[in-house]
């Protein structure tokens, strides 16, 4: 039986799929070429935190440019 998987890319469907596979006993291996979100996924960090704080610096952007 398996018992670890790999998981290459931490975005929108990775992270949630890493984090399915962990909270049912898998050693998780994850890959991403930005290691800021393996970082923040290993120290439990959820994703939407960090989408939503883009998401909030693109709309405060915007806001001031035009």
């Amino acid at each position: 039986m398996l018992s670890s998987v790999s998981v290459i890319g931490l975005g929108k469907l990775g992270a949630p799929m890493a984090a399915c596979f962990a909270a049912r006993g898998f050693t998780v291996h994850a890959v991403d070429l930005n290691p800021q979100k393996v970082e923040a996924i290993s120290r439990g960090v959820r994703q939407e935190r960090e989408e939503k704080r883009r998401e909030e610096r693109f709309l405060t952007f915007v806001r001031n440019d035009g």
